[in-house]
């Protein structure tokens, strides 16, 4: 598969607005900004079916990231 730079792009900037990453952060804060994240997407019931797992919306876009990143 090969990924297109803005497909890229966007589920980056996706991701980072969901974790509110504004400026720089250390590591132990992006875990918390994270953790935040990923209980407001369950909260609210934004969530993803994948091969039977349930993932936030902000987990499901980080993993699309990862993936769009390595095969881009």
């Amino acid at each position: 598969m090969r990924a297109h730079p803005d497909e890229i792009a966007a589920v980056r900037r996706l991701a980072a607005r969901d974790l509110r990453a504004g400026g720089r952060r250390d590591g132990d804060a992006r875990r918390r900004a994270l953790r935040r994240a990923c209980a407001r997407d369950f909260a609210e019931g934004r969530v993803v079916r994948v091969d039977g797992f349930v993932l936030s919306r902000t987990e499901a876009r980080l993993c699309a990231a990862v993936l769009l990143g390595a095969n881009g």
